[in-house]
């Protein structure tokens, strides 16, 4: 940047050392440090605005840039828990975080399915030339959270979620008979930085009850639907849906149990999604236990009636 296009706000410090207070209005000439001081925070900004005002704009705009680059950095937060991912990305884990960040999120077209406070996305493994047997990878991510976003425990995070759903499945599989017709979708990775928050998980090859019991299915897909429930009897569902939620329970109260949150896919499996409303069982206090009790046998309850009714519109 040539020197004459320099121009220091008028506030500086006094030889006698005085501290200068500035604010961003004082940098509203200096438009491309004014942008990038807007994206600092405010405890971050205050902090940084007088080293700023002091460099000429090139030299203010590098320091300012790093500022950024840090923070993000100290902000970013991913995990791979799929062994079978891990081992895809075994020290390209960062390059998984910018697919999430580029080609994920950025796809206005990539959208498997979306509620009030989140959506989800297809991770596409194939396309990135990885030799994976995951072909695809469902990322639920929610963006800026907002007030919208709050579970009924007051958080708005969704690494939380996936942690309860990995709790979950951990109490599944330490079951000497594995309940295998309804489950939660397997967890790989869960990823966050300032802006997003995401978790990566199995992608259901099929459809809500919602849209099953409303009739909006595939002719083919309710074709081989009916064929896989043919031989499965509504009191061994029922059972099975007594022994997974007794498991889930231990972990959390779903919260929020209806058709769009249950799911069953092409090979005849069932479903519970969206841990958003969730409610952390070591959270009760002892006054709440009964309600949290009654609460989940309404949860059990709610999820039989859901599947009986799916059921009966295969039948039609």
């Amino acid at each position: 940047m040539r020197p004459f296009e320099y121009s220091r706000p008028t506030k500086v410090p006094q030889e006698s050392g005085e501290k200068v207070e500035y604010e961003l209005e004082d940098f509203e000439d200096r438009p491309v440090l004014h942008k990038l001081l807007v994206r600092l925070p405010e405890d971050l900004r205050s902090r940084h605005m007088e080293e700023a005002a002091n460099l000429r704009d090139d030299a203010a705009q590098v320091y300012l840039e790093s500022i950024l680059e840090k923070r993000d950095r100290a902000m970013r937060e991913g995990h791979i828990s799929d062994p079978i991912l891990k081992e895809d990305f075994i020290n390209q884990e960062e390059y998984l975080w910018k697919l999430l960040e580029t080609k994920v999120f950025l796809d206005k077209n990539n959208t498997l399915g979306f509620g009030q406070t989140a959506r989800v996305k297809r991770l596409s493994l194939d396309e990135e030339g990885f030799h994976s047997p995951l072909k695809s990878v469902a990322v639920k991510y929610l963006i800026h959270p907002t007030e919208k976003t709050l579970s009924a425990s007051g958080e708005h995070d969704l690494i939380h979620e996936v942690e309860r759903i990995e709790a979950i499945e951990r109490s599944e599989d330490s079951l000497e008979v594995p309940v295998d017709i309804l489950r939660v979708p397997h967890p790989y990775f869960h990823y966050q930085n300032g802006k997003i928050q995401c978790y990566g998980m199995e992608e259901i090859d099929g459809i809500t009850l919602e849209k099953g019991i409303s009739q909006s299915i595939d002719p083919g897909l309710k074709e081989e639907l009916k064929e896989k429930f043919r031989v499965m009897n509504l009191e061994t569902i029922n059972a099975e849906v007594e022994r997974f939620f007794s498991i889930m329970h231990e972990t959390c109260l779903h919260g929020d149990i209806k058709a769009a949150n249950l799911m069953v896919s092409r090979e005849g499996r069932f479903y519970v999604i969206d841990f958003g409303q969730s409610v952390l069982a070591r959270d009760i206090s002892d006054k709440e236990i009964e309600a949290f009790e009654n609460l989940k046998d309404e949860e059990k309850r709610n999820v039989k009636i859901l599947i009986r009714a799916f059921l009966d519109a295969l039948s039609k």
